[in-house]
């Protein structure tokens, strides 16, 4: 099996074990009230380039969510330029302002990009608050190139909320997102959501500010499933036995002295 299959097939385990876990936790849970914030997320993932013109859409993207918990993840239904992509979740805000006031919460969103250089090659890392991707390059006594500070700035008003995503695609690790939602509907258990214009260009979503989309923007919208099912015993094993790689998927995003 070549190289770049093998990737794909570990990303695919991943995913599945990542799937598995999140629903695990909730099963254990289901006598108290964290359970019931889980949900399974469905989608649509649509990319419009710096005109705003719709490029690409996918409308089978899915995930696991415990939003107040700012914990879960959403990946690609269908490869994107020929890789699937996979996001994970960094950060979540949510309007906290008295019902009916009619008022808007200003919020930031900062990170800083560093670009090491180790045997030769450049490789770049992302650091916000607590999350720092680049403790492996330092620690390792790898030569610091570059750094920069970026952010997305953004208002939220009632029913409304945010996630900030970490995206990883193709050779590309850690784009950085950001993901405002509109609440439209709540019923039967399932939250429908559309994505708002954070940045007022008349696109839905907010323009990328880093390379590789740069002015281009990744829109999502789709229904949160809050109907959590207990983990059938069939799939204990699976778990247990893969385990494992799922905790050494994201080893390279570590929280200092962890």
């Amino acid at each position: 099996m070549e190289l770049s299959a093998l990737r794909v097939y570990r990303k695919q385990v991943l995913s599945a074990v990542s799937y598995l876990l999140m629903w695990w936790g909730a099963a254990l849970h289901m006598d108290t009230a964290d359970a019931s914030t889980v949900s399974r997320f469905t989608g649509r993932f649509e990319f419009y380039d710096e005109a705003g013109v719709l490029q690409f859409e996918d409308p089978n993207i899915s995930g696991i969510f415990d939003i107040p918990n700012s914990q879960g993840f959403f990946e690609s239904g269908i490869d994107f330029r020929g890789s699937p992509w996979r996001a994970d979740l960094v950060a979540m805000y949510q309007w906290d302002g008295v019902p009916g006031s009619g008022t808007s919460e200003a919020n930031v969103f900062s990170w800083v990009t560093e670009t090491w250089q180790r045997d030769g090659q450049a490789i770049t890392c992302k650091i916000s608050g607590a999350l720092d991707g680049c403790i492996d390059l330092r620690d390792s006594g790898a030569k610091k190139i570059s750094s920069r500070d970026y952010s997305y700035t953004f208002s939220l008003q009632e029913t409304q909320f945010a996630g900030v995503v970490f995206i990883d695609w193709a050779e590309y690790r850690d784009i950085v997102v950001l993901s405002a939602m509109q609440v439209l509907d709540f019923a039967d258990d399932i939250l429908t959501v559309g994505s708002i214009d954070t940045d007022m260009d008349g696109i839905p979503g907010s323009a990328l500010v880093e390379a590789p989309f740069a002015g281009s923007t990744w829109s999502f919208d789709g229904q949160q499933d809050f109907s959590v099912v207990p983990l059938p015993a069939a799939v204990w094993l699976f778990v247990s036995g893969g385990l494992g790689m799922f905790l050494s998927a994201r080893v390279g995003r570590r929280v200092p002295g962890g």
